[in-house]
């Protein structure tokens, strides 16, 4: 029972971090765009 839930655990903890560089790297090439089309 205890390897099942850590591996939950584990998949818990990084879905956070993939969304937060996935928005990251959209932000930031969004933001790149932007400033490539005022200049």
């Amino acid at each position: 029972m205890p390897a099942p839930l850590d591996t939950d655990t584990q998949s818990e903890g990084r879905k956070p971090a993939l969304g937060l560089a996935i928005a990251l790297t959209f932000s930031t090439c969004f933001w790149v765009a932007v400033a490539i089309w005022a200049f």
